[in-house]
């Protein structure tokens, strides 16, 4: 995806970032592409253009990202074009070769994994390794080895920092060719290098403007390219512009100083003590967006030692913990510019999460491990923690149990089997306080419009997957001779249920309540199929938490009154 040689020199002579995206955007309207166009003018000034978010989701509909276009909220879609377009892409679903067309229309894109296997050809990943602004390359192939001919284009990207090639059973499959590989990235970066140095002295003095590589990441690749701190802070002063560096190890870091225009920084490796003074790392007041992968034998951070001291203006943080049970995060506190948080862990235990400090800006939270304690989580004070926040995320890689606040909308994230182990768990005690939505009289949540609908006071309607993403077996939920309790307005007094069979030998549970507007409600639950009865006033019959939580989590807005008594 080259840009013609007459584009380019206009961008160069542009004389500000208002110019530049002028020029993108006619030349853009040009080459037919009003969309884009619309777009780049909509990023540069959004108070005086309208940005065509429903001609964008109609053009790509049939796209293999059009369905999430459908669904996703439409305000945290423009968040995305403003923070940049498209960066970083995680495949939940198979890579194949004409996935790659699409990839070519993501001129941001840096970071590309595959959470399962993928069938690329030798075509493929050729074409794959051309793409101009890939850094971060991570692939689960459905293979067991790899000749050179399919490694060999790699060593040609640009941007390359980091390839990982897994087969789907787990083997390494660069490891026979990996010592050839890094002898052909060093000589091609050597020669780039030597380019680079004779373009900047051709146009540095003649063109004030020029920037260099102004997307240019920086590579310290001291886990598999020997090079020392003079050799890095030689390339760092190079490239004055550099926007993005990524650290493969906490290698001397004080050169980052010398980068003003620094705003996003990836630390791998990480020690528990590269946030203590005299560590070597300096105040980076320029970095927005942060990533820290901490080592494997890394103890937890102390409690005293403060993140926001080193980068007072953070605003993305991602952070992989390794499986330590006594990881404490207070040392996220005084990060008040937080507004994206994102935390991956092998074992995040709840006493780890309720040690985070309130982060009074942060909008959008995603907490990701495969051994969350899901009934903790139910009942973690987000709120009073986060005023501001939109989206929360919590769950396994597989799924993401999200929730915001009841005027927005959020799509529902799914997961292969996810639901049906969380159902088999055992039955917990339901935490006290929870945010429930009633059954309102006459109303039932129809799954197929997403949206109430009035059914007036017959009790023969059924009401399906009132509350359930997803249809699921409810006799998953546990043993059905086990007394349930009703969830009820306060005030109201519940009776003892009882079991009766009904005429299709569904067992059903019969509960009555007193309430100060009627006696004798009764309320019914099939636990059989997948559908839920009600007659009377507002109520819930308990079977087990989970499935009443999707609904109000995933966003359901609130019913609305009934058009009269019934």
């Amino acid at each position: 995806m080259m840009l013609p040689p007459d584009f380019l020199a206009s961008l160069q002579a542009a004389s500000g970032d208002a110019a530049l995206h002028v020029i993108a955007a006619d030349w853009l309207d040009e080459h037919d592409q009003p969309i884009a166009a619309q777009l780049i003018r909509w990023q540069s000034d959004p108070a005086s253009h309208r940005f065509p978010i429903r001609e964008f989701i109609q053009q790509h509909a049939d796209t293999w990202f059009g369905p999430w276009l459908a669904v996703i909220n439409q305000r945290r879609l423009e968040r995305c074009f403003v923070d940049g377009w498209v960066r970083r892409l995680d495949c939940i679903q198979p890579l194949e070769d004409f996935y790659l067309d699409h990839l070519d229309r993501l001129p941001l894109l840096r970071v590309l994994t595959t959470t399962v296997p993928c069938s690329l050809s030798r075509q493929g990943l050729a074409r794959l390794a051309t793409h101009p602004t890939l850094s971060s390359v991570q692939l689960i192939l459905r293979t067991t080895a790899l000749n050179w001919e399919d490694v060999a284009p790699f060593a040609e990207m640009p941007c390359l920092m980091l390839l990982e090639l897994t087969s789907d059973e787990g083997h390494d499959l660069l490891e026979p060719h990996r010592d050839r590989l890094q002898r052909q990235i060093r000589s091609i970066h050597a020669q780039r290098d030597a380019e680079s140095r004779q373009a900047i002295a051709r146009n540095s003095l003649g063109n004030q403007h020029f920037q260099p590589d102004s997307h240019a990441v920086l590579t310290i690749p001291s886990a598999h390219f020997p090079s020392t701190p003079q050799w890095y802070l030689e390339r760092a002063r190079d490239l004055p512009h550099l926007t993005s560096v990524w650290l493969q190890s906490p290698v001397d870091c004080g050169g980052l100083a010398e980068l003003p225009h620094l705003r996003e920084l990836t630390i791998c490796d990480v020690p528990g003590s590269l946030l203590r003074a005299g560590s070597g790392l300096p105040r980076l007041p320029q970095v927005q967006e942060l990533t820290l992968k901490m080592s494997a034998q890394a103890p937890s951070p102390m409690a005293q030692q403060r993140l926001a001291e080193f980068f007072p203006h953070l605003r993305t943080l991602w952070l992989t913990l390794p499986s330590h049970a006594t990881w404490n995060l207070g040392w996220l506190a005084g990060c008040d510019h937080l507004q994206f948080l994102r935390v991956e862990c092998g074992r995040l235990p709840y006493n780890g999460l309720d040690s985070m400090p309130p982060l009074p800006d942060l909008r959008e939270l995603s907490l990701v491990s495969p051994a969350l304690e899901y009934d903790r989580m139910l009942t973690w004070p987000t709120r009073g923690r986060f005023p501001k926040i939109q989206v929360c995320g919590i769950g396994n890689p597989q799924l993401l149990c999200c929730f915001g606040p009841s005027n927005e909308r959020l799509p529902p994230v799914t997961g292969s089997g996810w639901i049906d182990r969380l159902c088999q768990q055992p039955r917990r005690e339901l935490p006290p306080g929870l945010p429930l939505v009633p059954i309102p009289d006459g109303f039932a949540w129809n799954a197929s419009t997403d949206d109430w609908r009035e059914v007036g006071a017959d009790p023969a309607i059924a009401l399906e997957s009132a509350f359930a993403p997803a249809r699921v077996s409810l006799t998953h939920l546990g043993d059905p001779h086990e007394p349930l309790e009703a969830i009820v307005p306060v005030g109201v007094n519940v009776g003892n249920p009882s079991m009766q069979t009904s005429a299709t030998g569904e067992s059903i549970w019969m509960l009555t309540w007193d309430s100060p507007r009627e006696q004798g409600v009764t309320a019914i639950w099939e636990f059989a199929g997948q559908r839920y009865r009600w007659t009377g006033r507002a109520g819930l019959l308990r079977a087990q938490p989970w499935l009443m939580l999707f609904r109000r989590w995933f966003g359901m807005p609130a019913p609305p009154a009934p058009s009269r008594d019934f």
